[in-house]
This record gives structure tokens, C-alpha cells and sequence, in this order.
């Protein structure tokens, strides 16, 4: 089952984006804003958190707020139970200043997620005594490059919030308008930093099982939004590749990858039965096949002739396979959640 996808939205651009929100909404999404971020405590800009919400959850999502202790004297309320009364929010995710007892409490009357990328397993133990399934755990987003959760570091943490059946959210950048001051992307995972939306969206969804994935740095796209939404509905991965002018006919050509293809490399399953139908394949441009090369071996190769391939590893030049393609960049780690078996959609960019 594919992660729900959500979107940051804050007050101070809120209006340039809401119409962008109305166009990638689906059933169940989110949006994420933070309510302690150093603004003006007048009633003008409560007033305007206040129209953003509303605007918000009439399109139809859910509104997750981070809230701090600075939030109540921002909005003039003693409690956090009065400032989910007067903005109607959905989630309270719990940033910082209030106690173990005070998140327990406030559970009882709105959902409550905690920060789960800083959670201790004694802290965590008593919410999910206390709380049940009821409470879900946001992971930090990281603007400063290097910064970001590792790999290893995020599956140590998630597998620890699960075993106390946490509902897991982590964010993904975004490749429009990135948020400053610093504007390099607002990932969870470092690894995630100059990666394109669509192929984080997938990494969290095959490799770690979040349950919501959302934009930290507010919306993506409409070309990365129409892959995540291909995706969720056929559960094929997208795989944009610069293919050379001989072989743009292979845009947009469903292929499965062999069940017993290597860990290095991706065979696909229906490609010698394509070329059979075609002309002989001559040998050209068998250069080495650097990580993420799309190749086809030619005639030189007999009964292989045809069968095309995709590199997860560097390997040398070889006269009987030509390189045709190159996975772009920004989409390489899409190498990692494509596995036996799966299918994927080859797209010309």
C-alpha cells in the first residue's frame, strides 16, 4: 500500500500556494505548518492562521500544526487545548516544552504526534503505554546540508517507534520554491538532499514504510506529482532516463525486472521478445556502463541480442553492449527501490 502524500504550507506564503494544493490533493493528505516560528503576536497575524486553516482543510486535508510553549503567548491562549479550539486544527506535533504527562493528557482530546527523530525509548515506552496507537511520531526536516538523518540512524529510530505501533511521518524536499534561508531542500534524509521529490517519495514508501510522506519544503511539481500519483495507482516505478536518439521509441515502455536478476544490475524480463520483431542490433557506443546506464547487447552476443539491461554498479566497456541511456541524477536513487519482480515505466527526459 502506497504512503499518503502531504504538503508544508506556512502562513507567510500561504495564499501563492493554495491553489497549487487544490490540484495535488488526495483523500487522507496533510498539511504540515509550524506555529512557532518567530512572528509578530498580533491579532492580524492570527487572523491570517486562522484564514489559512480554514482555507486548508476546505480543499480537504488534515492540518498538522507544530506548536512549542512559545505558540500560547504568540496566540494569547493558555493551553494547547484552546489553540486547537480556536484554529480547528486536526494534530498537535509537539516540538518542544511540554512534559511526558502534559502530551498524555492532551492526547485525550486531539491527536498528538511527537518528535521522532529525537524521542528516547523510556519517553517512548510510557506515550505508547498511556496512549496506545493513538499518538504518532513526525520526523525533523534538516536544512543545513549534512545534517540529515542517516540510512541506518532513521531505520534504528523507525523500528523503535514501531515496535510501539507509531504512525511514522517523514518529509522529502521539494524541487519548487525551496524554503530559505538556506534554500537547499528540507529532507529528513540526508541522502534524500539533491534528490528529485518523486524518488524520495518512493524510497519512504518501498524501503521504509512510512505511513505519510510529506514536502518540507512546501509543494513539488506537477511533473513530480503526476510520477508519485502513476505510481500510487499502478504500482509501476517511473524511471526517467536520457535515452539517445536511436532508442526514444523505448518512451513509455512497461518492462518487469527478471526474478533473477543480480544484485548489480536489472535485466528486463520483456525486452529480447521486443527486438525480435526489429532489425539486426549493430554494435556502437560500448562505452563503460557507469551506475545507472541503460544498455542493450547487440548482434555480437547471439541469443542475448536484444536483451536490454540497467546498471546498479560500474562496469567496463564490453564490444557486445551498447549503451543507449543514462539514468538522470537527481533520479538515481530510485536504483534502490526497484526490486525483482517489480515493474517499471521507462520515460524519455
Amino acid at each position: 500500500m502506497s504512503s499518503n502524500i502531504g504538503f508544508s504550507i506556512y502562513v507567510s506564503n500561504w495564499r501563492e500556494n493554495i491553489e497549487a494544493l487544490t490540484f495535488v490533493y488526495t483523500e487522507g493528505a496533510s498539511v504540515f505548518t509550524s506555529l512557532h516560528v518567530p512572528e509578530e503576536s498580533n491579532d492580524e497575524f492570527i487572523d491570517e492562521v486562522i484564514e489559512m486553516i480554514k482555507s486548508i482543510k476546505k480543499i480537504g486535508y488534515s492540518v498538522i500544526a507544530d506548536v512549542s510553549t512559545r505558540t500560547l503567548s504568540n496566540f494569547k491562549v493558555k493551553n494547547l487545548n484552546e489553540l486547537v479550539n480556536l484554529l480547528k486544527l486536526d494534530c498537535l506535533r509537539i516540538d518542544y516544552g511540554f512534559s511526558i504527562k502534559e502530551i498524555i493528557e492532551l492526547n485525550k482530546n486531539v491527536k498528538i504526534a511527537i518528535n521522532g527523530s529525537t524521542i528516547n525509548k523510556v519517553s517512548l515506552e510510557e506515550l505508547s503505554n498511556s496512549c496506545g496507537n493513538k499518538i504518532a511520531a513526525i520526523h525533523n526536516f534538516y536544512p543545513r546540508v549534512d545534517t540529515g538523518l542517516d540510512d541506518e540512524q532513521f531505520i534504528d529510530l523507525n523500528n523503535m517507534l514501531l515496535n510501539n505501533s507509531f504512525q511514522i511521518y517523514a518529509f522529502i524536499p521539494g524541487d519548487v520554491n525551496l524554503r530559505g534561508p538556506i534554500y537547499e531542500g528540507l529532507p529528513t534524509l540526508e541522502s534524500h538532499r539533491n534528490c528529485a521529490p518523486y524518488a524520495c517519495y518512493v524510497d519512504m514508501n518501498k524501503n521504509y514504510s512510512i505511513d505519510d510522506i510529506i514536502v518540507g519544503d512546501g509543494i513539488i511539481s506537477h511533473t513530480e506529482y503526476d510520477m508519485i500519483k502513476y505510481y500510487r495507482e499502478n504500482d509501476v516505478i517511473i524511471l526517467p532516463v536520457e535515452l539517445d536518439s536511436n532508442h526514444k521509441y523505448l518512451d513509455g515502455t512497461i518492462f518487469s525486472i527478471r526474478e533473477d536478476s543480480p544484485y548489480s544490475l536489472m535485466r528486463l524480463k520483456e525486452s529480447r521478445e521486443y527486438a525480435s520483431m526489429g532489425d539486426k542490433i549493430i554494435d556502437y557506443n560500448c562505452i563503460k556502463r557507469s551506475r545507472g546506464s541503460l544498455t542493450i547487447d547487440n548482434y555480437k552476443y547471439g541469443r542475448y541480442s536484444g536483451e536490454i539491461q540497467i546498471t546498479k554498479k560500474d562496469y567496463n566497456a564490453d564490444e557486445r553492449v551498447n549503451v543507449i541511456g543514462q539514468i538522470k541524477d537527481e533520479y538515481i536513487l530510485l536504483l534502490k527501490c526497484i526490486n525483482n519482480g517489480d515493474k517499471i515505466k521507462i520515460i524519455n527526459v
